[in-house]
């Protein structure tokens, strides 16, 4: 009996040597097949992802995507832009800004760092020690004249307000605020608790920076009852 040949099924005949008839075979196995392999997202670039996401987030909220430090530069979303409005000039359009409210929310300011402590935030000061800022004859004057001089270069000896007299030291703050800043402040002043008195300008405050360049002592009541309340 003779055996039947099986052929190996993961063999292919491959002709090496030459070509026709006069070529040997050989027999080559074959590789395996390729087989996708699952693999695990490594941990810390998942907590990477979040946290980039995260302060990504933070800053389009923050920023509205403006770029740098530079306001209304754009971007994706621009920071103060809302619907029906696509752009900053769209809304500044629609929404006029009064020049002089602007100085009274800087002038709060400066008044809640340098002034508070003695004139109080009601302006009403203390009685016997600082002067009431409320119905004040000298901030309610039709000119700020002398109230820039008494902040330029402050105030000393007795000072009568409202019928009442009144004898502490004030500071001065010529080299401590900005001529725009003196402003502001005396513009929030002159019409805030019910004050209702002209804005006072930052070229106003130069005008007597520049008058009073030299002067070194601080203002007393009679001598500043010597300059006029207005031009």
């Amino acid at each position: 009996m003779s055996k039947k040949k099986h052929n190996n099924p993961t063999a292919t005949p491959t002709t090496r040597g030459g070509s026709g008839a006069s070529g040997s075979l050989t027999m080559t196995a074959e590789m395996p097949e390729p087989v996708a392999q699952d693999r695990p997202v490594p941990v810390a670039l998942i907590i990477f992802s979040l946290i980039f996401l995260y302060y990504a987030d933070m800053y389009v909220m923050e920023h509205g995507g403006d770029v740098g430090n530079k306001p209304k530069s754009g971007g994706a979303f621009p920071a103060l832009v809302y619907d029906p409005y696509a752009t900053y000039e769209e809304v500044e359009s629609h929404n006029p800004v009064d020049p002089t409210q602007v100085a009274r929310n800087e002038g709060l300011k400066v008044f809640n760092q340098v002034c508070v402590a003695c004139h109080q935030s009601n302006g009403q000061g203390v009685p016997g020690q600082f002067p009431p800022l409320v119905g004040s004859e000298w901030v309610l004057e039709e000119g700020p004249n002398r109230i820039i001089r008494i902040v330029m270069n402050g105030l000393i000896g007795s000072i009568n307000v409202k019928g009442a007299q009144f004898n502490n030291n004030m500071l001065a703050w010529k080299d401590a605020l900005s001529d725009e800043q003196i402003a502001n402040v005396l513009t929030y002043v002159r019409s805030e608790w019910g004050n209702k008195a002209g804005p006072v300008t930052a070229a106003q405050v130069k005008k007597i920076r520049d008058q009073v360049a030299s002067r070194t002592d601080y203002w007393t009541e009679p001598e500043l009852l010597k300059v006029p309340a207005k031009d």
